[in-house]
């Protein structure tokens, strides 16, 4: 279920079904609440796409610390091989 269509569809109904003033009144109470659904909806979306980014660089990061790693267990094995070929 959508909440800003169930909020507009509301607001159809209070337009289609009541008389001003009470119709004034119940969209004045209706709109605060679609226009912080609206708000929280575009934050949401600003969240998003910075978690993106962040998940984007934690992926490259890891991929590098992974790359490092590698390449340290490959200088130990080189480095072991040496010593044994030294006679160390």
């Amino acid at each position: 279920m959508n909440i800003t269509l169930q909020l507009q569809k509301l607001d159809d109904l209070i337009v289609e079904h009541t008389q001003p003033p009470v119709q004034a009144i119940l969209r004045n109470q209706l709109h605060p609440l679609l226009e912080q659904l609206e708000a929280h909806v575009l934050a949401l979306k600003k969240k998003s796409r910075s978690d993106t980014r962040r998940i984007s660089e934690l992926e490259k990061q890891n991929a590098q610390l992974k790359h490092d790693h590698e390449r340290e267990i490959s200088n130990l094995f080189l480095l072991e091989a040496h010593k044994q070929n030294r006679g160390i």
